[in-house]
């Protein structure tokens, strides 16, 4: 165990554990068993043993192991890092809450919890997700915990990935807001700007030969149970955006997510976008498609949300995976031709492309 002395305004951390008693004899009792003696001292701890911190109070910035502050050790993801709190105190997990003026409160059933990076916590948390992270029941930010992701894949750890609620709006408002509210597309992502200044540059000048057609951002969410605070399992790393299976359906539901020209609630720009999953899929992508270039490229579709957005990627020489969008690839603008335009010659491929009649 390891207990905390307040000396003066200081914290004097002592590391007290029992010992067998080294000047007893057993000869001298050989009836007994052998006493154990208290041992009290500071806690030295080498940089490959920072595991052995786990569960124990160290000092920030000590001197002669007295300091202002003191951190409880509730992980240890590898021999070079610690996780800690400055709470002397376990975490609260709740239910459900209250709010009121400004105040969240922690409601209906709790839990404390030690360390909540622990990977075996999650059966704790699936059915109360709602903590103040510390050892509180009352706070001005409420987190709410979405799903737990594993440290390096493994069971040793893991990261709670949370919504933070500031206002009286529920997680089920959030998600509502989130995939619908009218005002979702107010800022241009990084693909966009770039495709538009691209199109400004090369294509603008056959803007009368293109027809404004929709380019599907499909958001729909197949998976929505990590946003019920009732339902479903913290255990797991994503929040399905798009199925990610090999399929025709072009199907696109929300307003919200036809981009085009004249959709002033997803609008463009100019007429051109990105080809989705499901097109992708119905192309044949075969050793001699246009598609295999020797080169990845993004497409349109979303495909799950975890520290980063993931979403589907062409690779060289196969179907459409997925990819982390912390990843560099290039794009492939497509664009729609008016009806009545036909296409002389060319295959669509790099060295071979297509010929457009304009006549």
């Amino acid at each position: 165990m390891v207990q905390v002395i307040p000396s003066g305004g200081k914290y004097t951390i002592h590391r007290k554990y029992t010992v067998p008693d080294p000047n007893w004899n057993s000869w001298e009792h050989p009836d007994e068993e052998q006493p154990q003696i208290e041992k009290d001292e500071p806690i030295t701890v080498s940089r490959s043993g920072y595991e052995q911190l786990k569960g124990m109070y160290v000092c920030k910035n000590a001197v002669n192991n007295q300091c202002d502050e003191i951190m409880l050790v509730v992980g240890a993801p590898t021999i070079n890092q610690f996780e800690y709190t400055t709470s002397q105190y376990p975490t609260k997990f709740a239910s459900s809450y209250t709010y009121s003026n400004g105040t969240f409160t922690l409601t209906g059933s709790t839990a404390n919890i030690w360390d909540y990076h622990s990977a075996t916590v999650h059966d704790t948390i699936d059915s109360k997700r709602y903590t103040c992270l510390d050892g509180t029941t009352s706070c001005e930010k409420l987190s709410y915990v979405l799903f737990m992701e594993p440290i390096d894949g493994s069971s040793n750890g893991a990261l709670l990935n949370i919504i933070e609620l500031t206002n009286s709006k529920t997680i089920p408002e959030m998600y509502q807001e989130m995939l619908y509210d009218q005002n979702v597309n107010t800022n241009d992502s990084t693909i966009k700007r770039a495709i538009e200044k691209w199109y400004e540059i090369f294509m603008k000048d056959q803007s009368k030969y293109l027809e404004d057609t929709i380019f599907c951002n499909d958001r729909r969410m197949p998976n929505d149970l990590m946003f019920k605070p009732t339902g479903g399992s913290v255990q797991g790393q994503f929040t399905y955006f798009y199925e990610g299976s090999n399929h025709g359906d072009l199907s696109c539901s929300s307003n919200l997510d036809q981009f085009s020209i004249n959709n002033s609630k997803a609008k463009l720009k100019y007429p051109i976008g990105l080809m989705t999953k499901p097109e992708f899929d119905l192309q044949d992508n075969g050793e001699t498609s246009s598609f295999i270039t020797g080169y990845e490229f993004w497409l349109m579709s979303p495909e799950k949300y975890g520290d980063t957005i993931h979403m589907a990627k062409a690779p060289i020489e196969q179907h459409g995976t997925l990819k982390d969008t912390g990843y560099s690839v290039g794009v492939r603008p497509v664009i729609s031709l008016k009806p009545g335009i036909g296409i002389t010659t060319g295959d669509g491929s790099y060295y071979h492309p297509y010929m457009v009649d304009m006549d």
